[in-house]
């Protein structure tokens, strides 16, 4: 049985089960236009067909036990509106695509910040083509200054996708999200702005994907953020780092994969490394080659710039301030810049460990220096 309605599912009387307890009946609703009133899907059929890309412009609630089929190509926008599929462990939700293959329909991208935007129990497959807003990324969480999208997941499965699993566009969010695993997945499991990188959380399996990381993509971080250890690295693009006003801790047993040419950087902020012996902080490239990356460069003299228990390798590249150095603390009157840092390996430096500037202050204990081709520490204040 197929019903063809616009938006709103209409209970008829010969529906099988209709109104009742005994679940959907099992037909299947096809659904060709936008959300723009209060809208259940699997109150009636137990199989949502979407043949086309649609706006949820209303509230969306999707029943547990409900599959929603999606044409090649569609797509579901929550724009205005909101999307509650709220499955259970008995009754998982099912969005699929009408072929079993990877890219096969769009996504899902929410951008409105309801606090209704939920995925529970939900399995997503067969998803995350490029004709997806020219993206491909099976789930999106868009955030700007007017309309900071944001959605909370529970349970969920990301798999079968072509792309990215999971995207999160700058003032987007997905806090109190726990329990998301993610396989088969031909990109990154998960993208991620610097600032919303800590809204990861240890719960979530992404190991085993075609690029096994957090990609954090870009922005400054202008508030206090804690970066916890994963099943995967954090993999940094060349253009995050601490603001003005920003904190950010990695917790011990972080690992963080720099791209060629990145730097983790504080201007008025700080960064805390916190590694213990057990679980020390891994800093290093994504390549295993001398001066890969450009390394940590302290420009603040904030008390909370530590660094123990750490491997930093692979730093050292030529892009701050020119130099070749894996550390560096800077010391001019307006960016001076401090560090405390122990219990240390610096590797595989494209030149030199630390440098400190004249005006910059260093406190170091229980270091260790392998593969350097320049000077271990360069504390420019003793010139």
């Amino acid at each position: 049985m197929k019903l063809r309605i616009p938006a709103t599912l209409v209970c008829t009387a010969f529906i099988y089960g209709c109104g009742g307890d005994s679940g959907p009946a099992p037909c299947e609703t096809v659904v060709d236009a936008n959300i723009t009133e209060v809208t259940t899907w699997g109150a009636e059929c137990d199989t949502i067909l979407v043949e086309e890309t649609i706006r949820v412009e209303a509230a969306l609630d999707v029943r547990p036990g409900t599959t929603v089929r999606l044409a090649q190509g569609a797509s579901i926008q929550v724009t205005t509106g909101s999307l509650d599929s709220a499955g259970t462990e008995e009754a998982p939700i099912v969005f699929e695509g009408q072929t079993a293959e990877p890219g096969f329909w769009g996504g899902i991208a929410f951008a409105s910040v309801s606090p209704d935007n939920k995925l529970t129990h939900t399995t997503l497959t067969d998803f995350c083509t490029s004709s997806f807003q020219f993206n491909d990324w099976g789930i999106t969480v868009q955030g700007d200054t007017t309309s900071p999208g944001s959605l909370v997941m529970t349970n969920v499965n990301v798999q079968n996708c072509a792309g990215i699993g999971l995207s999160i566009t700058a003032g987007g969010t997905i806090a109190g999200s726990t329990n998301v695993s993610f396989s088969d997945v031909d990109d990154f499991p998960v993208a991620v702005p610097f600032q919303q990188a800590q809204e990861i959380d240890p719960s979530f399996v992404m190991a085993g994907n075609t690029k096994a990381a957090v990609h954090v993509t870009r922005g400054g971080l202008e508030t206090t953020a804690s970066w916890q250890a994963l099943d995967v690295p954090y993999q940094v693009a060349p253009s995050g780092g601490v603001e003005e006003g920003g904190a950010l801790t990695l917790e011990a047993g972080v690992e963080v994969q720099f791209e060629q040419g990145a730097t983790l950087h504080t201007r008025d902020g700080s960064i805390s490394v916190l590694g213990t012996a057990d679980a020390p902080v891994m800093l290093m490239g994504v390549e295993d080659i001398a001066g890969y990356w450009g390394g940590l460069a302290f420009q603040s003299l904030s008390t909370s710039n530590v660094v123990q228990n750490a491997v930093i390798a692979n730093a050292g590249g030529k892009n701050f301030q020119n130099n070749e150095f894996a550390v560096v603390v800077t010391g001019q009157t307006t960016t001076r810049g401090s560090l405390d840092i122990s219990d240390t390996v610096i590797s595989k430096s494209g030149g030199g460990g630390i440098v400190v500037y004249a005006g910059g202050q260093l406190t170091q204990a229980g270091l260790s220096f392998d593969g350097l081709t320049g000077d271990e520490v360069d504390d420019r204040n003793e010139e």
